[in-house]
């Protein structure tokens, strides 16, 4: 059970060197038999790659609706500006590979970071284990509850930022069904940060799915330190 996942990984285009260079090579080293799907611009596909069991996929063709212009016209719309538009759609994409997934789990990881070492993301009993890290950021809790309408709020005295995280499929889809019955939830998520910080930092997809699944008793989540 503990290798059944995928590894998807957002990469902007300055990442994309470091990405193909180091660390795809160091993924497919500690996590030999888990495909890799690298989700970014169709314009960064290299011509050829030497790791095998690596995917590039057009990450505007990974939840339909969805594409970095849109979100771009969004912000714009909302603010009048568009720079923060890249961080936020990679953000959803991450959430929304729960629907295009055929794992149970799938592993976000980040472009900009190289693994060391192996990880183990399952304890004996095939419970997943969370990073704590020490961020805490207000507006991400403020767009938490107006997305769950108060129902969801921040749990846990750590944060689930981390440079990576192991997604159950099935979590994420409730997740997402309950922020929206429509297939636009980033729409709805966009929707929900003020304007005073949609232009900076207003939303977090791994605070929100952390804090919606950790107060669950029954889910098979706990958090350690690596």
């Amino acid at each position: 059970m503990g290798n059944c996942f995928e590894i998807v990984v957002p990469a902007a285009t300055k990442n994309i060197n470091l990405l193909i260079k180091l660390i795809l090579p160091r993924l497919r080293l500690y996590f030999p038999e888990n495909p890799i799907i690298v989700l970014t611009s169709i314009n960064n596909f290299p011509e050829d790659i030497e790791v095998s069991g690596v995917v590039f996929m057009d990450e505007d063709t990974v939840i339909d609706g969805l594409t970095l212009e849109k979100v771009l016209a969004l912000l714009e719309f909302r603010i009048g500006s568009g720079d923060r538009a890249g961080w936020y759609f990679q953000q959803f994409l991450k959430l929304g590979w729960a629907f295009r997934s055929t794992f149970k789990h799938y592993l976000v990881w980040d472009a900009d970071t190289i693994p060391l070492r192996k990880i183990d993301f399952f304890d004996e009993c095939d419970k997943v284990y969370f990073t704590p890290k020490d961020e805490y950021h207000v507006p991400y809790f403020t767009t938490l509850e107006k997305i769950f309408d108060g129902a969801v709020k921040k749990k846990t005295p750590y944060s689930f930022i981390a440079e990576h995280m192991m997604i159950d499929c099935q979590l994420m889809k409730e997740m997402i069904a309950r922020i929206t019955p429509e297939p636009l939830f980033w729409e709805r998520i966009i929707d929900c940060i003020s304007t005073s910080d949609l232009a900076g930092s207003g939303f977090s997809e791994f605070e929100t799915f952390g804090n919606y699944v950790e107060p669950v008793p029954f889910m098979a989540f706990f958090a350690r330190t690596l």
